[in-house]
């Protein structure tokens, strides 16, 4: 069927073309009805797709005036809307001769049997249905609709106008009181301070915080704003005289520790004294708890002058308030009650053991799944020192040791005479750490100790435990950590894990890393290169570069096994230079040997994109032709990483004439709006997607919307992964333009490359 769709949001008319053309059928498109009846007036079609909002001419008039046409007012005509859905709408669009009314979404099958289902009844002789029978009961249904409309629309914009306001003024108080929380060091003008904010910038009618011991009556109101303080007095007298135990939402908040919401004061059966809160202005209140190791310590209360005013929204964002404001509030605490504590080494200033395993009690809370390392760090010799030299050089050693150790953590702590503690938080592996004990071993004792007129030199031994997997608090992980530099002590290696497994990752990774580094120098690297083939002729037209390690003892090496090595040390960016400078030797030398020119697409990896001379560098690669011959591959999460900014650098990119592909596409969930205007050449399609295809109609329906989406956008597509002739049918079918995958070739050498593009032969062979 040849159909004509009427829309003006252009995303909705290229998704509804694809499905339709995937399906077979033909389509043209309009923005509204007054272009969609010019395109009638020369265009033969077999049925209307029509929206109903749409500027100049909506999709009501449309169908009239299309139905006071003889030469085209029989024609089929479907009303397709997601914003004109009552029983008033259903029958203006019978009235005015629509065939059908089809709410969106609606599977694409649904049209099609409406459409066909209206032109079977043309030919069994049932009548159209005219619009203009009796125009004027047809033309004052419509003006109510739309007037009614567009009431409806008018007073959503005005709630939605006036929830964002508010909204953006409570994101300006999370954001004052973020700014207060990192400057105060008193509760009291923490406070006092977050209260004048709701008030002054959340435009609350009144606030107030107060303190509760044990999560029990009675609160001591400690700051307020927004009110009389005579108010606030006679509020923290009742309180005062609150009986444990007792109904009414502040007991409640205070027993469950979860927030208490009274919307509409005035008709809450739970709000006590409501005459002297509606007498103050406060028609709806809020209480959020104040919380500290899961117990109540305190109460927030927010008041405002409207009815109903704490929906979702606004509750979430006001407890995450409340939540930031116990934070503080713990912090501060813990400040005053450490200062009393006798919770320093005295020699070193350093945290003793007792304040050590309260910030890893508080690291081991904050940590978010990341891991939180205990490393105890053990003098080589020590003894020595003090035998030799006397106990007041000992000490001076000490010193000098913890103000180098202070550099690598500001939070270490000195355990005993020549034992020091290191808490390293956020890493994410053993490898990790392994490198971070490398540095802290260089950077604190490779440099000689001064100790009056002589130079020690001093080494050190690590033990170290690892939450989640050693243990999940802090006594725990000390006691493992001391285990480990027990064996430390004995052992070959200068750092020991206390977990045996975590010994041996660590001490492979390290090997490989520094296996990787000789085979930068020793120049191991190789490439591979995987064909890509046209639909049309099956022939090579171009290949991917596919980089691959020799290791000497280990042969060939899956790039799985070494560039996250790569890419955690910051090698990759030479490796990755080099593989652009090898890919394009690589065609140069296949072009002149008599082979047709292709093109040579080379993996860009994160790192390299967010190295500032990035740009500079492929710019120094390429010259002339060998810039048409180039293509990089992003995959496309890492586009959508500051996508403003990788936007100007590809432009700049695709200015010296290389082309960019997007990898991997559809598992980055990137906006369309972007994809758009990324100045990209080609879309390739995931491997998962092409497998996916006669897996499922789902997956064939993707497939089918990504090439149309492509092609709408002027892109060419490849598809990865390609391993039957199943799939490659189907592909060829939905107009796939290129493919790479087992069917045709596995990455093999540049010599083979070679040999496959001077026999020019179709692939498979």
């Amino acid at each position: 069927m040849k159909l004509l769709i009427a829309d003006d949001v252009d995303l909705n008319l290229k998704l509804l073309r694809a499905q339709l053309e995937g399906l077979g059928h033909e389509v043209v498109q309009a923005a509204d009805g007054v272009e969609a009846l010019a395109i009638l007036e020369r265009e033969r079609v077999d049925g209307v797709v029509s929206d109903i909002l749409m500027p100049r001419m909506d999709g009501y008039r449309f169908c009239m005036e299309l139905r006071q046409r003889p030469d085209i007012g029989h024609l089929p005509f479907v009303l397709y809307t997601s914003t004109y859905n009552s029983p008033g709408d259903r029958k203006l669009a019978e009235s005015v001769g629509a065939d059908a009314f089809i709410a969106k979404p609606a599977p694409t099958d649904r049209i099609i049997s409406a459409l066909l289902a209206a032109a079977e009844s043309r030919l069994t002789g049932s009548p159209v249905v005219s619009a203009i029978s009796e125009p004027a009961p047809i033309m004052k249904q419509y003006n109510e609709v739309l007037v009614r409309k567009l009431e409806e629309k008018g007073l959503e914009l005005a709630r939605t106008h006036e929830g964002l306001v508010q909204i953006n003024r409570v994101y300006a108080v999370l954001s004052e009181i973020n700014s207060l929380i990192v400057r105060v060091d008193d509760c009291g003008e923490l406070f006092q301070q977050a209260c004048r904010i709701l008030i002054g910038t959340g435009h609350f009618s009144k606030a107030w915080i107060g303190l509760a011991e044990e999560g029990i009556a009675p609160v001591r109101i400690l700051a307020w704003a927004g009110a009389p303080d005579a108010f606030f007095e006679d509020l923290q007298q009742r309180l005062s005289t609150h009986v444990p135990g007792s109904p009414g939402l502040l007991a409640k908040t205070l027993r469950s520790g979860q927030p208490s919401i009274a919307n509409d004061i005035a008709n809450d059966p739970a709000v006590r004294e409501k005459a002297k809160l509606l007498d103050s202005g406060s028609l709806s209140f809020a209480l959020f708890p104040l919380l500290i190791g899961g117990k109540t310590v305190g109460i927030l209360s927010i008041h405002s002058s409207r009815v109903g005013f704490f929906d979702d929204e606004e509750t979430r964002l006001l407890l995450g308030l409340a939540n930031d404001i116990s934070f503080a509030l713990d912090h501060l605490l813990k400040a005053d009650r450490i200062s009393y504590l006798t919770s320093h080494d005295p020699l070193t200033t350093m945290p003793n053991r007792v304040l050590a395993a309260e910030l890893l009690t508080q690291h081991l809370a904050d940590r978010d799944d990341k891991l939180v390392c205990v490393a105890m760090v053990d003098l080589v010799r020590f003894r020595r020192i003090n035998e030799t030299l006397g106990r007041h050089a000992g000490d001076d050693l000490l010193q000098q040791v913890a103000e180098r150790l202070r550099v690598v953590d500001p939070l270490a702590a000195r355990f005993d005479a020549d034992q020091f503690v290191l808490q390293l938080v956020g890493r994410r592996s053993p490898v990790e750490l392994a490198r971070d004990f490398e540095r802290i071993a260089h950077s604190c004792f490779d440099r000689p100790f001064a100790i009056g007129h002589d130079e020690v030199r001093m080494g050190c031994r690590i033990g170290a435990s690892v939450s989640p997997d050693d243990g999940d608090d802090a006594e725990t992980l000390f006691r493992n950590a001391e285990s480990a530099l027990r064996r430390a002590r004995t052992a070959v290696e200068a750092f020991v894990f206390y977990a045996p497994d975590m010994n041996a990752s660590a001490n492979e990774a390290l090997a490989i890393e520094s296996k990787l580094r000789r085979a930068i120098e020793r120049q191991e690297f190789v490439l591979h290169y995987q064909p890509k083939v046209r639909f049309s002729d099956r022939r090579i037209c171009g290949v991917e570069a596919l980089i691959r390690w020799q290791d000497p003892d280990g042969g060939l090496v899956p790039p799985m096994r070494f560039i996250p090595v790569l890419e955690e040390t910051g090698l990759i960016g030479a490796v990755g230079r080099w593989a652009l400078m090898k890919a394009l030797q690589d065609l140069a030398s296949w072009t002149s040997s008599g082979a047709e020119a292709i093109r040579v697409a080379v993996n860009v990896s994160p790192l390299q994109l967010n190295q500032a001379n990035f740009t500079a560098q492929v710019a120094e690669l390429v010259t002339g032709e060998s810039a048409d011959a180039l293509e990089l591959e992003i995959t496309e999460s890492v586009i959508m990483q500051e996508v403003d900014r990788k936007i100007t650098m590809l432009r700049e990119i695709r200015a010296l004439g290389v082309s960019i592909a997007v990898d991997d596409f559809g598992t980055g969930y990137s906006s369309l709006a972007y994809i758009a205007k990324l100045p990209i050449t080609s879309l390739k399609i995931d491997r998962a997607f092409v497998a996916g295809m006669t897996a499922s109609p789902e997956g064939y329906v993707l497939v089918s919307s990504i090439i149309a989406l492509a092609h709408a956008l002027k892109l060419k597509v490849v598809a990865e992964g390609v391993e039957t002739e199943e799939q490659a049918n189907l592909l060829k079918l939905l107009s796939c333009d290129e493919a790479q995958g087992y069917l045709f070739s596995r990455p093999v050498p540049a010599a083979q490359i070679q040999e496959l593009l001077l026999s020019a032969a179709p692939l498979p062979r």
